[in-house]
Formats: structure tokens, C-alpha cells, sequence
């Protein structure tokens, strides 16, 4: 191990810096409390009272510290310029919690019906955090690491509705900026290439559109972005407050979907060389330490769950090194590679396409910055870029734009490295291309009034600004806890009051059907079949509990238990592939099931399970057989919804 130096300071860490350790820390707190809770069968109303009581004693901490800190004389003042980028940033960040706040009913992506949402509700209706089986699709959701679901059930239980939860990724977007801003800053930039290279990154199509959902790449995106400046930090020293830092948006980033262990692997080596140097602070072997608890605690324990149950810690895919199997699961990267959703790494044609979704503005900024970087030897983040670029390509089977979240984040760092030997006064301009061309390619009125005030403050910076003299000054944050406290409690009281109940429509056989559930069911236990999107039977005041039940096996069991039947697909159904009419019926009322709902399978969900002639799985032809039993309350051509018992009233 290598001894500090205590001779050599750690260099003060920017307010900015400062401000990411505090909302990693917060979103950490949120994920070790709702999961402790959750594994533990613990999680229920008391959940939100502990971590809002946390989040104020950590506000109390850090304004504290910030009181206290000893970093010498204040931040020059904002100027004009600045204080307008930040504005434009500020608008760009409100206009997607508005929009996710208030969503349209024809636009919720197919994974947050699938699973993003359905998960953490089903984890709220049973008390714990547990695998909850999805057989009609991809099911290594329930089994994948599930942070960002994690925080969902937390707006769920809070408010008793969807509303917040349906919002989710707005508070991401936030913390992808404040990385953006932190990581430039500790480059040398200045604070309104900070905000440009935030708002470059949100202005993209797909990023802009995910922020305001329930989705996950743009959470995983943000952690990864939330490595970058405390990397830069420990070049120069390895003080605790780094790494640890740095230890919990590493276990975010392992913590948030299997993709982000994917991403990990080119930061590891970054992470030992940067352990293994000469550097004044903690020794190397505490501060590897400190590293790996913090990683473990925040993203290493759902790992570890899934070796417990299945001994394999990325079931239902098999661990490999290279040849080496090191846990076998029910598919691997071969058969996901033979999957429908990869496509031939030989065909750029594709890749191109994601290229250019991100806006021509965006692409002009950084193809220029790209140049202009090299050329100025500035090769950290153009370097990074394309092992970013080529992970998401040429390593995650399923190559899909979303993935490529974290590269686009590292571009808008390349366009604020290419500004370099700009004048300073241009270096703003530079950015143009990106934000005010994205936003006049693809135009909302949101991502307009954006552009115009990033506009101004690029020709305000041009005119030659200069901020005032700062005078000496340690600003009191004693107000902080307080507005945190005031900022949750009412944006919970608020969801509250306006549960907002639209509909759910996707444009298919689900749309009429969903409608049906919505007027006539209210307060049922509800058994689906079918059909991969299950979250519209909750009812956006959660107030039915929805489950899959099992075809066969026992009651409980769930996609491991049935792994000794061979897989017939990436996405397998093993559970379904001896379906047992009578075990089926014990299983409804073993859960006490009063509503069935059976949809015709989606064309890619066929091939993995029996089904009839009409698509129709195997519940649909049972239920018809019994009309004693099972009562039609809704028929369609491609959905049915049955009313169980004496009646089968709704």
C-alpha cells in the first residue's frame, strides 16, 4: 500500500462537486432504505416516513458541512450570461417534470406497462421486494437489478397512485445535468459551458422524451455521468469523500439494469490505475475498500440475491468469461445474439441511424469538437466517447439507442473539450449547433424557448462579460433541510389530491379492453394471461392487485424453479411448457382471484409457448370450458375478461 502524503493537499472540491456528492448520497439513501425494507418484508407507509426523515437529516448534514468547509474565499458571482444558461437548463429540467407529471395516454413506452412500473406496484400490494414472474416476454426484468424501480415504489407508497412514479426519471434528468455541470467545471470550463453541455445532452430527441417516464436508461446514464468527475478528482488525490462518491454512482450504475455492469468495464480499469498510483490521501488498500462497500451497498446486493436463489448472479443469462462458464443460467450471450432484437454488428447501417436521431446539430457540434480536441491533445473524452460507443455496439446484445445514453453525455464533454483554444468569449457559440439545431429539427415549444434563451446567453457571453470581484464569503445552507422537506411533502400532497386517472392506450386490442377494467373494476384481485403489459389493471390509484398465476408447478414458484425444462428462446417461457388445467384452478383460489384477463400473444411472444389458433394461451380455451366457474364479462376478438364465482360481477 502507498502511504499519504500529507504534504500535499487535496485540492477543494466545486460547489457543483459538492452538490453531486449530496444527490448521490440522497438516491443512494432512498435505494439501501427501500431495499433493506423490501428484502426484509418490511415496506409499506412506513417506508416514506424513513426516508423522508433521512433526506432531512442528510440536508442537515451537508448544510452543516458546507457551513464549515474551509475551501478559502467564494465563487466569483454568476454574470448575466451564466445566470441565462442556467435558466435555459432550469426550463429545459422543469418543462419534463411538468410533462411527466401531466402525461398523454397514447404515450407510455411498452417497458413501463411491462415492468418498470409493475414491478415496484407488485412489490407494494405484497409487503417485500421479491421476483414477481413476467412469462408473456422478456423476464429478466424480474431479476435484474432494479434501482431506478426501487425510487418508483418509494412515489407509489407515498401517494397511493401512479402520478409521481409515472414522472420517475424527471429527478435523473436533473442529476445527468448536475453531473454534466460538475464534470466540466473540473476540467477548467466554465459555468456556462457547464450548463451548455447539460443542455446538449437533454436537447437529444430520445433523452428529452425519456426524462419525462418511467423508464431507466437515462437513470443508469446519469450514475455513469455521476463517475466522471470524481475519476478526475482522485488523479490528483484519493481523499474519503471522493471515493466514496465515486463508490456509490459505481454501485448506482451495477445497481440499475444488467447493461450498466456492462458499462462498468471500462471504467474499472480506470478505477485501479487510478487506486494502484502514487496519490496523496487514504492508502490504497482503505480507499479500495471503502470503494467496494459503497459499490456493494448501493447496486452489488441485488447480485448477490440472485446467487442466493439461483446461483447464478445474472439469471436468467449465464455468466461467462469468454469460454468460461462461471454460472450457468437459461440462455447466454450466443442465444441472445440469435435473438431477434440484435443486430448484425457488420451492418453500420443502424448505428448510423442512432447517430443521426440525435439531431444534424448535434452531430455538426461534435464532429467539430471531435477535431478540434485532437488536435489539441485533449483525447480523455473523445477516447472515452468511443469506448463507449463500441461497448454499446459491439458488446450489449440488443444494440438500441437508449443504451448509448452515457455516450451521448461524454459527447457533450468532447463538444466543451473542442472549445479549448476558442476565444472565450466564442466558446459558448460552439455549443449552438446542438442545442438551438436540435431544438429547430425537432420542435416543441418547450425545446424552442429553450433554444432561444441559450441563444442569448451565448451572444451575451460574446459581448465580453466579465463577472464582479467576489468578495470572501461562506454562505449558510441552514435553509436547505427545510425547503427539501416543504419540496416532498407538498409535491406528495399534491399527487395525492390529483391522482390524474387517464386512460392507458397503446393503439391495439388492449386499448377497448383496458377501458372496460377502468369503468367496471374497482378493488378486485386480478389473474392476467396474455398480454405483457399488465400495469393499466392496477388502476392509477393502485387500487386492484394484479398477479400472473401459475399454469403449473406450485403457486409461488417463479421462473427459476422451473429451469430444469429447456429454453426454446432468449426470451423463455419454461413455467408455460406443461401447462396443468387442474393446478392452475387450485392456483386462482389459493390467490383468491376474482377477475381473469386473457389477451390474444403479441406475434414475438408465440414462438416461446402453446397457444391456440386465434393466439389465444391456453387460459382462454380453459375458462370457456368451465362457464359454471368463469363468467364473460368483456369479449373481443383478441381479449377476454371473466368474472369468477358465483356471479362473476365485476
Amino acid at each position: 500500500m502507498i502511504a499519504a502524503a500529507p504534504s500535499v493537499p487535496e485540492p477543494p472540491a466545486s460547489g457543483s462537486l459538492r452538490w453531486l456528492r449530496a444527490a448521490l448520497g440522497a438516491v443512494a439513501f432512498v435505494v439501501v432504505v427501500e431495499a433493506g425494507l423490501g428484502f426484509a418484508g418490511a415496506s409499506g407507509a412506513a417506508a416514506p416516513l424513513i426516508v423522508l426523515v433521512g433526506l432531512l437529516a442528510l440536508g442537515g448534514l451537508i448544510a452543516r458541512a458546507w457551513r464549515h468547509r474551509n475551501d478559502g474565499a467564494g465563487a466569483a458571482p454568476w454574470t448575466r450570461a451564466e445566470q441565462v444558461g442556467a435558466l435555459a437548463l432550469a426550463t429545459a429540467l422543469l418543462t419534463r417534470l411538468w410533462e411527466g407529471l401531466h402525461p398523454d395516454g397514447d404515450g407510455f413506452p411498452y417497458d413501463v406497462l411491462s415492468y418498470h412500473l409493475h414491478l415496484p406496484a407488485a412489490w407494494r400490494a405484497a409487503g417485500r421486494v421479491g421476483i414477481v414472474a413476467t412469462p408473456f416476454g422478456d423476464q429478466a426484468p424480474a431479476y435484474a437489478p432494479s434501482n431506478a424501480e426501487l425510487t418508483y415504489q418509494l412515489a407509489m407508497s407515498a401517494t397511493g397512485n401512479l402520478r409521481l412514479a409515472h414522472a420517475g426519471q424527471a429527478p435523473f434528468a436533473a442529476l445527468a445535468a448536475l453531473a454534466l455541470f460538475a464534470t466540466v467545471r473540473q476540467l477548467g470550463a466554465s459555468r456556462l459551458l457547464g450548463c451548455g453541455a447539460a443542455l446538449a445532452f437533454l436537447i437529444v430527441p430520445e433523452v428529452w422524451q425519456q426524462a419525462t417516464g418511467a423508464m431507466t436508461d437515462l437513470a443508469l446514464a446519469s450514475f455513469f455521468l455521476g463517475c466522471l468527475p470524481f475519476l478526475l478528482r482522485l488523479q490528483r488525490a484519493r481523499g474519503a469523500a471522493d471515493i466514496g462518491a465515486l463508490g456509490i454512482a459505481l454501485g448506482l450504475v451495477l445497481g440499475t439494469k444488467y447493461v450498466g455492469a456492462v458499462l462498468l468495464m471500462p471504467l474499472a480499469g480506470c478505477v485501479l490505475h487510478l487506486l494502484a498510483g502514487a496519490r496523496p490521501g487514504m492508502r490504497s488498500g482503505r480507499a479500495a475498500a471503502l470503494l467496494l462497500l459503497a459499490t456493494f451497498l448501493c447496486g452489488g446486493f441485488w447480485y448477490l440475491r440472485n446467487f442466493l436463489l439461483t446461483g447464478d448472479p445474472t439469471f436468467p443469462v449465464t455468466l461467462g468469461l469468454g469460454p468460461l462458464t462461471l454460472a450457468r443460467g437459461l440462455y447466454d450471450g450466443a442465444a441472445m445474439r440469435a435473438w431477434r432484437y440484435h443486430l448484425p454488428v457488420r451492418d453500420l447501417h443502424p448505428l448510423l441511424e442512432m447517430f443521426t436521431e440525435t439531431g444534424w446539430g448535434f452531430l455538426v457540434s461534435l464532429a467539430a469538437a471531435f477535431v478540434a480536441a485532437i488536435s489539441a491533445r485533449r483525447l480523455r473524452a473523445p477516447a472515452a466517447f468511443v469506448i463507449l460507443l463500441a461497448v454499446g455496439w459491439l458488446v450489449v446484445p440488443y444494440q438500441q439507442s437508449r443504451f448509448l445514453f452515457a455516450a451521448w453525455g461524454v459527447a457533450a464533454i468532447v463538444m466543451v473539450e473542442g472549445t479549448a483554444r476558442l476565444p472565450r468569449a466564442a466558446r459558448p457559440l460552439a455549443l449552438a449547433p446542438a442545442i438551438v439545431g436540435g431544438a429547430l429539427q425537432f420542435p416543441t415549444a418547450a425545446r424552442l424557448v429553450v433554444a432561444s434563451l441559450w441563444g442569448l446567453a451565448a451572444l451575451l457571453a460574446a459581448r465580453g462579460e466579465r463577472p464582479a470581484p467576489s468578495r470572501p464569503r461562506r454562505p449558510s445552507l441552514w435553509w436547505a433541510p427545510a425547503l427539501t422537506g416543504v419540496v416532498l411533502l407538498g409535491g406528495v400532497a399534491w399527487a395525492r389530491a390529483r391522482p390524474n386517472a387517464r386512460p392507458y392506450r397503446v393503439g391495439d386490442h388492449h386499448d377497448d379492453a383496458w377501458a372496460f377494467v377502468r369503468a367496471q373494476v374497482r378493488g378486485r384481485r386480478i389473474a392476467y394471461a396474455g398480454s405483457n403489459l399488465p400495469l393499466p389493471l392496477w388502476g392509477w390509484n393502485l387500487e386492484n392487485t394484479v398477479r400472473y398465476v401459475n399454469v403449473a408447478g406450485r403457486a409461488d414458484d417463479v421462473l427459476h424453479d422451473f429451469r430444469t425444462v429447456a429454453p426454446v428462446s432468449a426470451e423463455p417461457a419454461p413455467e408455460r411448457a406443461h401447462p396443468d388445467q387442474r393446478a392452475w384452478l387450485s392456483h386462482l383460489d389459493a390467490q383468491r382471484i376474482e377477475i381473469l384477463f386473457v389477451a390474444r400473444l403479441y406475434p414475438d411472444v408465440e414462438p416461446s409457448m402453446p397457444h391456440d389458433g386465434d393466439g389465444f394461451p391456453v387460459e382462454r380455451a380453459w375458462a370457456d370450458g368451465l362457464p359454471a366457474r368463469f363468467h364473460p364479462l368483456f369479449t373481443s376478438p383478441d381479449v377476454r375478461v371473466y368474472g369468477l364465482g358465483a356471479d362473476g360481477t365485476p
